[in-house]
């Protein structure tokens, strides 16, 4: 069993590879100052192998099964427990959204074979603890290697809060993720909520797109905004 504060029954733009099931699990090891879903995940619902069949059984567009958060990887044992009926029984792929502190976890997916997958790398290392309240910096690298060893269809993700997160961070990251060879990064426009702190705003898209087309040219990145 997990536990689970939404679902999208079907989504078109959650997975780059084709339509699914979108699961968002409950509990999070972090607290960003940004963050979208607080105090959402906070909350949920137990959600068995029963009940996700009887959900996708007459989902005839559905191809995978996604999970996002909060951070799916904390229900370790009930994801990767309904992680194997959904590829073995149902016959559909998996996803996963990450905030990769649990690489571990994330190795215990790529072995049951991960569609594709998410990754958020939401500042350099000095950064990590004011922005998340964790020094998570690591786990995360590890997790992006995890990627690669497995061969999983990946994305990295930075939201850009200004003030918090700077043009110099943000190239402090391009150097990183050059160094990984990352096929994507995904630089993501904050959205303020009434849970976010008002000193944060979000870039215009022509300085974020800036942002992008310049660290993609100086650091040989694929990068897009969203």
């Amino acid at each position: 069993m997990i536990r689970v504060f939404s679902i999208i029954p079907v989504s078109l733009i959650d997975c780059r590879k084709c339509p699914c099931t979108v699961l968002f699990l409950s509990g999070c090891n972090m607290r960003c100052v940004y963050c979208q879903n607080y105090p959402e995940y906070l909350g949920g619902n137990m959600l068995n192998l029963e009940g996700l069949k009887d959900m996708l059984k007459d989902n005839w567009a559905v191809e995978a099964v996604k999970f996002t958060g909060g951070e799916p990887t904390l229900q370790e044992k009930g994801l990767l427990r309904i992680s194997e009926f959904i590829k073995r029984e149902l016959g559909l792929g998996i996803a996963i959204d990450t905030n990769g502190t649990r690489p571990r976890v994330i190795e215990a997916l790529a072995k049951r074979g991960l569609l594709e997958a998410a990754v958020d790398l939401k500042a350099p290392r000095d950064k990590y603890p004011t922005i998340t309240s964790l020094q998570a910096y690591d786990d995360v690298i590890k997790t992006i290697k995890v990627f690669k060893e497995y061969n999983v269809d990946y994305e990295v993700r930075t939201t850009v809060a200004l003030p918090i997160i700077s043009f110099d961070d943000l190239r402090e990251l391009a150097e990183a993720l050059n160094k990984l060879d990352a096929p994507l990064w995904v630089l993501q426009r904050f959205r303020a909520t009434k849970h976010t702190p008002r000193y944060l705003h979000a870039p215009s898209y022509k300085e974020l797109n800036g942002y992008a087309n310049l660290l993609a040219e100086e650091y040989s990145l694929r990068v897009k905004v969203r």
